[in-house]
């Protein structure tokens, strides 16, 4: 593993979803990006109904919540999961 990817990994932290466990809600703050490393991530919004609106399902490989650090703007999608999902989260940091 080269150095550039040990630090990169060394910058991360496990994290465990429950099934229907929500990782974060609108208006949290973005604070942290995210790495599937197993299960899927339903990305949802809500409509001014309060009914919710399923934007896109990710799996393992992809990330999502890096615009956040990057505008530092509040979440505006609201994440959960389906089923059982380990994530591995950074904060940018070391970018």
């Amino acid at each position: 593993m080269t150095e550039d990817r040990e630090l990169r990994r060394s910058a991360m932290r496990a994290v465990t979803l429950s099934d229907g466990e929500v990782l974060f809600r609108r208006g949290d703050p973005g604070d942290a990006f995210y790495i599937i490393e197993q299960g899927q991530i339903r990305i949802v919004t809500y409509d001014a109904a309060d009914q919710e609106i399923a934007l896109n399902l990710l799996g393992a490989g992809e990330s999502f919540g890096e615009l956040a650090l990057v505008d530092g703007q509040p979440r505006w999608r609201v994440r959960s999961r389906s089923g059982s999902a380990n994530c591995f989260a950074c904060d940018g940091k070391p970018f």
